[in-house]
C-alpha cells in the first residue's frame, strides 16, 4: 500500500509510447504495476581490440545470433591469458602464478553469472518463488564451468585477489584483462578511457541472451499530486530531456527508441567517441531479441536475504574452488529453503 498502481497512467499512453516489457516492476501476481526503470542496460562483453590484435585473434562477435559458444570462448580466453615470460594459457610453459593478462575480469555480481544460466535454459527460481533451483543441472553445469575457468585454467582472477584490483575497466585500460563482462551503463566509463575497445555478445551455452536491468522508479501512494508525480515520472526517463543516454549510462525504456532510426540515432550517434560502431547490433538486437526471462531482483520475495545469506556464501566456495558447483548449490538450496516466500 505504500505505493502507487500505476496502471492507469500506463493505459493513458499512446501505442507508440510503449515501454520494452522487461522493465515492468509488477506485483499481485502481476496484476499490478508499481513502477518501471529509470533506463535499460543490458550486461555485455567488452574488450581490449589492442589485445586481440597483438595475438592475431579476430574481436569477440557482436550479433548475438554469431556469439562465441561457452567452448569457443574458453579456448579464445587460453589464447588471451598470459603469463611474464610472455607464454599463454595453452603452452606447457605457462605459469599460473605468474601472470600478467588474464582473459576476463569476470563479474563478481549475480547479473553474470544468471546471464550465462539462462543461455542455459536454466532457472533461479521456481516461478511461485517458493523454490531455489540453482542446484538443477542446467545452473550447476554453467557454474561448474566458471569454476573451472578460474579455478582450474586460471582464466580470470579469483574473487580473493579481485578484492585489491581495480575496477574492470581500468585493469583493461591497463592491459592485465583482454575482456569484461558488464552492464552496458559501463559504455560510459570506457568512453573516458585511453583505450582501443569495443562491445560484443556475450558467450553462452544453448542460446544467445543476455539480461536487461533498471533500477525501479516508484511514485508513493500518499501524494497529493499523482497526475504531477506521473508527468515527471515520464520526464526523467525521456532521453530527449536528459544527457544520461547520451552519455552512454542508460539505455532508453520506449521500444521506438530501438527500432526508429531517427530516434535510434538521437541518443547511440548523439556524442561521437561515446557508443562504440557496433553497439547497434549488441545493444538493440539485444534489448528487443536476446533478453531473458526478468532476473528474481524483480519478483522475488525477500531476494536479498536469500542471496546474502544462502546464495552468495556458496558462490564464494566456488569461485575459491573449496567446493565443485554441485556441493555448494546443493548447500545454497538447504540454507534457501526456510527464507522463501513466494513471489509479489
Amino acid at each position: 500500500g505504500k505505493l502507487l498502481d500505476l496502471r492507469e497512467f500506463f493505459a493513458k499512453q499512446p501505442a507508440e509510447q510503449a515501454l520494452i516489457e522487461n522493465t515492468y516492476y509488477r506485483f499481485d501476481q502481476g496484476k499490478k504495476v508499481i513502477g518501471t526503470g529509470l533506463a535499460t542496460g543490458v550486461v555485455l562483453l567488452y574488450f581490449n581490440k589492442d589485445i586481440f590484435d597483438k595475438a592475431g585473434i579476430p574481436y569477440p562477435p557482436a550479433a548475438a545470433d554469431q556469439a562465441w559458444t561457452w567452448d569457443k570462448f574458453v579456448e579464445v580466453s587460453k589464447k588471451l591469458t598470459r603469463d611474464r615470460s610472455g607464454n599463454n594459457a595453452t603452452s606447457p610453459k605457462f605459469e599460473p602464478t605468474k601472470i600478467d593478462t588474464y582473459a576476463l575480469a569476470f563479474p563478481q555480481s549475480w547479473w553474470g553469472y544468471m546471464a550465462l544460466i539462462y543461455s542455459n535454459e536454466g532457472k533461479i527460481a521456481s516461478d511461485d518463488g517458493t523454490t531455489l533451483l540453482l542446484n538443477q543441472a542446467p545452473d550447476v553445469q554453467v557454474l561448474q564451468a566458471l569454476q573451472n575457468y578460474i579455478v582450474t585454467d586460471h582464466l580470470s582472477p579469483k574473487p580473493t585477489q579481485n578484492q585489491n584490483l581495480p575496477a574492470s575497466d581500468i585493469l583493461m585500460e591497463t592491459g592485465k584483462v583482454a575482456m569484461g563482462i558488464d552492464g552496458m551503463w559501463k559504455v560510459l566509463d570506457y568512453s573516458k578511457l585511453k583505450l582501443h575497445w569495443g562491445v560484443a555478445a556475450l558467450p553462452y551455452f544453448k542460446k544467445p541472451i543476455t539480461i536487461l536491468l533498471s533500477a525501479p522508479k516508484v511514485i508513493f501512494a500518499a501524494t497529493k499530486h499523482p497526475n504531477e508525480a506521473f508527468e515527471f515520472y515520464q520526464y526523467i526517463s525521456d532521453p530527449q530531456q536528459v544527457d544520461l543516454f547520451k552519455d552512454g549510462l542508460w539505455a532508453p525504456l520506449q521500444k521506438r527508441y530501438f527500432t526508429d532510426p531517427k530516434l535510434l540515432a538521437s541518443w547511440l550517434d548523439a556524442k561521437p567517441g561515446v557508443y562504440p560502431r557496433e553497439s547497434k547490433d549488441v545493444i538493440v538486437d539485444y534489448t528487443l531479441n536476446h533478453v531473458a526471462p526478468q532476473p528474481p531482483v524483480y519478483w522475488l520475495k525477500n531476494v536479498q536475504q536469500i542471496m546474502n545469506e544462502a546464495v552468495t556464501p556458496a558462490l564464494d566456495e566456488i569461485w575459491n574452488g573449496k567446493l565443485n558447483a554441485q556441493q555448494a548449490m546443493d548447500e545454497a538450496v538447504r540454507k534457501a529453503k526456510p527464507l522463501m516466500q513466494g513471489r509479489w
